[in-house]
């Protein structure tokens, strides 16, 4: 059995300043110790994939030489392996991992962990995370922090080590005197003279926004139309033009001018859609061309081949010919 304090020293060393993770009882000596330590970063994660995005970003973050530390339960382990298969592994940041190992095969341990326990160092393996057991003698710590930081220099991957239970000594967390938090101020709105009723909704706002705009030769519908396309033509329809109605008549407008309105939004609605019809024609057309020439070259080169083919046999019956007059 080690201190919290000898592995994290240690570990400091090499450049290990950041620990993030998802708490687990074999782990709380090492958050007690890292909270409690000023110079030291502690960052606790809603899921064990958080936690191994969390400290890629840290190690992106602080730039070369930072390193960083996540912890975590085997029982989140599957929670982990999208961002270790595709973050840290493809993109080489590496980290390290600390990942407890309950339910090891002759351990009694809860039955919530009885699969994930004998699968935890095959689950490692599948991903490509070379792993030895934590260190439980303090003379071991140096050797196992020297060959984890070899790899993660050498690869720029993930290095695990696999915490059995017992590793680490209870470190306490002292209680301390919170800061006073300054109050926060409240929300003020920049808006003067308007009332909230008489504000334009999201949808109006996107219209106004579609209508004006323009990205070259083409308007901006491509960019933002796609959010209001998926509302239902429905809501589009007769909720919209109601609302369009109750909103004008608040502001003194009348019927008539909500009708106008109603039908500048339908207008332009169809002006959208004419475009884009207009531009799945032509991508549907510039296709087809190419289609049709890849087709055309492979028809020629076909030809080209039963032409060669034709004159081989050819060949080989005026060679067969002869040998039998011979």
């Amino acid at each position: 059995m080690i201190e919290a304090g000898q592995f994290v020293e240690a570990a400091r060393k090499h450049g290990f300043t950041w620990y993030t993770g998802v708490p687990c009882s074999f782990l709380t000596p090492f958050i007690n110790y890292v909270l409690q330590d000023p110079t030291l970063h502690y960052l606790s994660a809603a899921n064990e994939g958080d936690a191994v995005a969390i400290a890629a970003g840290a190690t992106l973050g602080e730039g070369r030489g930072a390193r960083s530390v996540t912890m975590m339960q085997n029982s989140g382990l599957g929670n982990a392996v999208s961002p270790l298969t595709s973050l840290t592994w493809t993109f080489r940041l590496p980290q390290l991992l600390i990942v407890t190992w309950r339910g090891q095969p002759g351990i009694t341990d809860e039955p919530q962990h009885a699969l994930m326990g004998p699968i935890t160092p095959a689950m490692l393996d599948l991903m490509a995370v070379p792993w030895e057991r934590f260190p439980t003698e303090p003379e071991a710590i140096a050797p196992a922090l020297a060959r984890a930081v070899r790899h993660m220099d050498e690869t720029g991957r993930p290095y695990a080590l696999v915490m059995q239970k017992g590793s680490v000594a209870p470190y306490p967390l002292q209680p301390a005197e919170r800061p006073a938090r300054a109050a926060q101020p409240a929300p003020v709105s920049m808006m003067r003279g308007v009332a909230p009723s008489g504000l334009p909704t999201r949808r109006d706002a996107l219209e106004r926004l579609l209508d004006a705009a323009l990205v070259g030769d083409q308007r901006l519908d491509a960019v933002v139309i796609g959010p209001l396309q998926d509302r239902s033509h429905h809501e589009a329809g007769e909720k919209q033009g109601q609302c369009d109605d109750d909103r004008v008549r608040r502001r003194g407008g009348g019927a008539e001018r909500g009708a106008q309105e109603r039908q500048h939004h339908h207008d332009a609605r169809e002006r959208r859609h004419h475009d884009e019809d207009r531009r799945r024609d032509r991508q549907h057309r510039d296709q087809r061309d190419e289609l049709d020439r890849a087709l055309g070259d492979a028809a020629a080169l076909a030809e080209i081949d039963a032409d060669v083919l034709r004159g081989r046999r050819l060949d080989q019956e005026a060679g067969s010919g002869e040998g039998g007059k011979e």
